[in-house]
């Protein structure tokens, strides 16, 4: 059991998620989903565009989706 748990990815995973959640602290994720709400917000279905502009983003800032997943989605 203990074999199966020796990857360093399964490392990784908590620590991307504390990253999310300091960046989510911090207020970064608040200012990207209000900046991707401002460019795209207007159009039809706007929060739904806005989540993904700002999720692309972030992805392309802290590239890690576990982490984009921890600071976007405790925004809501």
């Amino acid at each position: 059991m203990f074999a199966m748990l020796d990857h360093f990815s399964l490392l990784a995973l908590p620590y991307f998620i504390l990253a999310g959640e300091l960046i989510s602290a911090g207020g970064i994720s608040k200012r990207l989903v209000e900046f991707a709400e401002t460019v795209v917000g207007h159009w039809r279905v706007g929060l739904g565009h806005a989540s993904v502009v700002s999720s692309m983003v972030f992805a392309g800032v802290s590239g890690s989706s576990v982490a984009d997943t921890s600071a976007i989605g405790s925004r809501s």
